[in-house]
């Protein structure tokens, strides 16, 4: 998986001569296999057995026991960008990329959107 400050990087150099902004959209259902990058330089086979994880697979084992209130919503923060791709802008690695393995099909997420003003 990328990290997301490359991500973004990589973006505005592409759209440097778009105009943009960033609406919060709040707490919003999302497709998380569009998740492409995540905000911590974590090794991503490493990512899947550490710590944080290992606590996470034990309340989490399948799909079905994916956790879709308000308050994991408030902790899992993405950052969407036009062409659909979200990046985990702060809080959630873990569970984005969990959510991906499980190939859960919608979480809640709080949600920041880019989009083009021209």
């Amino acid at each position: 998986m990328l990290e997301t400050s490359k991500v973004i990087e990589e973006w505005i150099e592409e759209n440097k001569n778009r105009k943009c902004k960033t609406i919060d959209r709040g707490i919003k259902e999302v497709d998380p296999s569009n998740i492409i990058a995540i905000s911590h330089p974590y090794e991503y086979p490493e990512i899947l057995s550490d710590y944080k994880m290992q606590k996470l697979k034990k309340i989490i084992k399948t799909a079905d026991d994916w956790d879709m209130s308000f308050q994991h919503a408030l902790s899992l923060c993405l950052l969407k960008f036009p062409n659909g791709n979200m990046v985990v802008d702060g809080q959630g690695n873990h569970r984005a990329v969990l959510a991906k393995e499980l190939k859960v099909p919608k979480i809640k997420v709080t949600l920041s959107e880019v989009v083009y003003e021209d």
